[in-house]
């Protein structure tokens, strides 16, 4: 993870590079990656919804057959149903007009808010949620996503000191605030991160070493899902104090790093369920580096302080927040065409009321 040495950011960077001169190397499926944006994402979802409309007519027509109720050929003849209301005035196909109706989540909030920006005559309803800055994601600079972060680190600590030694497995008894429970969580990283601990082979899992970047996605995952991950963590973590990773061992092996697929995925193949993980992580880089404007040829140098801009909104999460830039800076494609026009949330706003 950035952050835990130099030599893991300079590891970290001819990785990236490696990553995106593979995507770029074409041929076959190879070139979609010129084609994965969300701009022309909102074209395909215009083609979608047309479909869908298209569809919609047919199946419409088909029950109202089986239903015996006049449709639109008996309707044209001057015949209506008793209700005095054409039963296909809703189903039919508007071509060219068909309206979309829209939920999204985090990169779901860029694409409906982009897809209003390209086609505001298009939408139905729309709610966009957990909202992604869009000037802050296309600029690249990924910077308006960490200002709350550690707040949520500290409620974790506060809910531990309240609950105290019998439902927090590292409460101090220090004090009467969360600082002493995060001052617990600092010294189990400052430990490991100086001697990352050994973790003997079991009968279900090779042997291990629990590092720094462990323990600290572990963290970083608890803050992400925090409605699965917390008790596990808290519990994992007063292992850790006693130096037994066992368990975080486990958890480790089962989940391997994105650019090293499991067994069953080289067996399944490449878009096989199994791959699952390994696909979508790809795929978002590919997405979000083709999305922002071209930074290609930023220095290491000047990179390092955009890392320590990152650590200081969060400390917690500054340093694997880095890496999103870090691939769009390496990632030598660019997308066949993108939408130039303004995305602000309130600019489609504007337009749509």
């Amino acid at each position: 993870m950035l952050g835990s040495s130099e030599t893991a950011f300079n590891l970290m960077w001819a990785r990236t590079i490696a990553l995106g001169e593979s995507c770029a190397q074409g041929g076959g499926d190879g070139d979609i990656v010129r084609y994965v944006n969300t701009a022309q994402v909102v074209r395909d979802v215009v083609e979608i919804i047309e479909r869908h409309g298209e569809w919609r007519e047919i199946a419409a027509k088909k029950i109202i057959g089986q239903a015996g109720l006049p449709g639109d050929e008996t309707h044209k003849a001057g015949v209506m149903p008793v209700s005095g209301k054409d039963p296909m005035e809703k189903a039919r196909w508007k071509k060219n007009q068909e309206i979309l109706q829209y939920w999204g989540f985090s990169y779901g909030s860029i694409l409906g808010s982009t897809f209003a920006a390209m086609y505001p005559e298009r939408v139905g309803r729309m709610i966009i949620d957990g909202i992604v800055d869009p000037d802050d994601y296309y600029s690249a600079d990924w910077l308006k996503n960490l200002q709350d972060t550690d707040n949520v680190i500290k409620q974790f600590c506060q809910y531990c000191n309240t609950a105290g030694p019998e439902k927090c497995p590292i409460y101090t008894g220090a004090g009467t605030s969360y600082v002493d429970v995060e001052a617990g969580l600092n010294q189990i990283l400052g430990n490991v991160k100086l001697n990352p601990i050994p973790v003997p082979a079991s009968s279900t899992r090779g042997p291990e070493v629990i590092t720094y970047t462990d323990v600290k996605l572990m963290i970083i995952n608890a803050i992400n899902r925090p409605y699965r991950e917390v008790g596990p963590v808290f519990d994992i973590l007063s292992l850790l104090v006693n130096r037994n990773g066992s368990q975080l061992a486990d958890l480790k092996q089962q989940s391997l790093s994105p650019v090293c697929p499991n067994g069953q995925c080289q067996v399944d193949g490449p878009y096989s369920d199994s791959c699952w993980s390994f696909n979508t992580w790809v795929s978002g880089m590919a997405i979000f580096s083709t999305d922002g404007k071209d930074i290609r040829g930023t220095t290491k140098e000047n990179y390092r302080t955009y890392v320590k801009q990152l650590e200081r909104q969060s400390r917690w999460m500054g340093g694997i927040w880095a890496e999103i830039r870090m691939h769009s800076v390496n990632w030598p494609i660019r997308p066949e065409w993108s939408f130039e026009g303004n995305v602000s949330p309130l600019f489609f706003a504007r337009r749509l009321c």
